[in-house]
């Protein structure tokens, strides 16, 4: 037949004026006798490619009696028809250095009940299902049933025509990474389709891939979808504190770090979310992704839940939230914070040593000081480890008067302390030219010991300048002397 045809003339092109969906007879006729195994198709056959990967997508659009007739002809020996061949190297991102004989590429069990729900067509869907000759639970080589195929096209109808058959799994997971019907739902961001699906008795909805042991409700709080979200934790037995295997990431943790406060609200109402579950990667918890954000809303949430720590610093460089809080200047996330009797204000990073209120100080955030200050314990004078400054010595450097001047009001701020190129804060005022704060440093304080790196000290009385230098005296000190007619000295900053 296919000889007789091909001799009676040019081959017609393919339209879908009456078809409906990219079938017709010269091209099923031509397709029948090509091998299933081809990876392009032959010159004499040049829309078959496009045909076989849309010819769903636009019967969708137009259906005529005559197309359903072809289609169900064409489903009836789909695996072993080039039609499906072409379609799976198409879906698989089939590129030319890779073997085309691979398990993925070929269609070995994809029959036509596959193919159908893999174009979302419900009515050839239900139509072949009536035959009873299809195997509703049957897999294709990569173990997908049809009922994935559906759910991984989007294809709602055709999904709540399967799930209607009261012998359908619900969870049938792929071999190569173990992705359930509902994972993809949820991946995809389907909510109907995930409605459907959990209204299905035993449809799991825990199940993980095998991959990096992503969750439906993972996906489902690294999208921000509150819709989906909220349909999983309709179910009792939906696990909140799963984390994928790759990072340790959980649902709170990717809607604390979305900053999406809907989400961690309905994730904080179950009673078994944990709050401190930190990433595997660098150490980092919910709390502390909301205040590197500056998520002030979740964060007061998650601090009211009981059993959170607010203290709890990243494996990189010993982070808290406070420090991330007092580096972005984020006042009313400091003000939370510090109102936990718990809260350590003085844990330094580990990479720099670099506390909140040296943060703060050299970062001009008057407010967060203000609000650091109030602490009783407070440490004033410590240093960053890469270059020994103190905080006062950060506001003087920066000229921010208003900080030197708060900064001072401390009894227990030594302003004295000499940096480990010899200086003072004094010193340093008078080298920059900030006037102001010189006269702020040059008013009289108790007597304080002059720390140095030798660890000696050496008490200095009022209005008296280090290098015995009286401030009423017109002699220069050798540190201001030294330097005169000189360009300033570079100071070089702080890490920022």
């Amino acid at each position: 037949m296919l000889k007789t045809f091909l001799q009676s003339g040019p081959i017609p092109k393919p339209t879908l004026d009456d078809s409906g969906g990219l079938l017709d007879i010269p091209q099923f006729l031509l397709c029948q006798e090509l091998s299933p195994i081809l990876v392009y198709a032959p010159p004499i056959v040049p829309f078959v490619e496009y045909a076989s990967c849309y010819w769903g997508k636009h019967m969708g659009k137009r259906k005529t009696k005559r197309a359903t007739q072809l289609a169900l002809l064409l489903l009836a020996g789909y695996e072993e028809h080039i039609a499906s061949r072409l379609l799976l190297l198409h879906y698989y991102g089939y590129k030319g250095w890779q073997d085309p004989h691979s398990k993925r590429f070929m269609p070995k069990g994809f029959t036509g009940l596959h193919g159908a729900a893999f174009h979302g067509i419900g009515e050839i869907v239900a139509a072949l299902l009536a035959t009873k000759e299809w195997s509703i639970n049957g897999r294709d080589h990569m173990g997908q049933a049809a009922l994935s195929w559906a759910v991984i096209g989007g294809h709602e109808d055709a999904v709540k025509i399967l799930l209607e058959l009261g012998a359908i799994d619900p969870n049938p997971a792929d071999i190569e990474y173990g992705r359930t019907p509902l994972w993809w739902a949820a991946q995809r961001g389907d909510k109907g389709i995930v409605k459907l699906l959990l209204e299905r008795e035993g449809a799991n909805p825990n199940t993980a891939d095998t991959k990096h042991g992503r969750t439906p409700l993972w996906w489902a709080a690294q999208r921000g979808d509150k819709g989906i979200v909220e349909l999983l934790l309709e179910r009792e037995d939906i696990n909140p504190n799963t984390a994928d295997t790759e990072y340790g990431r959980t649902p709170p943790w990717w809607a604390a770090l979305r900053g999406d406060k809907e989400i961690v609200e309905l994730l904080l109402e179950r009673e078994v979310t944990n709050p401190n579950t930190a990433d595997t990667k660098h150490g980092r918890t919910p709390l502390w992704s909301a205040a590197e954000c500056g998520h002030e809303g979740i964060v007061r949430m998650l601090l009211e839940r009981e059993g959170a720590n607010p203290n709890t610093a990243d494996t990189k460089h010993g982070r808290t939230p406070l420090w991330w809080a007092a580096q972005r200047g984020d006042k009313e996330i400091v003000e939370l914070l510090l109102e936990r009797k718990d809260i350590n204000p003085n844990t330094a990073d580990t990479k720099y040593g670099r506390t909140p209120l040296w943060l703060a100080a050299g970062r001009g955030h008057e407010g967060t000081i203000k609000l650091l200050w109030e602490r009783e314990d407070i440490n004033p004078n410590a240093a960053d480890t890469l270059y020994g400054r103190i905080p006062l010595s950060l506001a003087v450097e920066r000229g921010y008067e208003g900080i030197v001047r708060m900064l001072l009001e401390r009894e227990d701020l030594n302003p004295d302390i000499l940096s480990p190129s010899g200086e003072t804060a004094l010193d340093l005022a008078a080298f920059r030219g900030h006037a102001g704060i010189v006269q702020l440093l040059s008013q009289p304080w108790p007597s304080l010991p002059i720390l140095i790196d030798t660890g000696k000290a050496a008490n200095i009385g009022q209005n008296t300048l280090p290098h015995g230098n009286s401030l009423n005296s017109s002699k220069k000190s050798t540190t201001h002397s030294s330097n005169r007619g000189k360009q300033p000295k570079k100071h070089r900053g702080a890490p920022t």
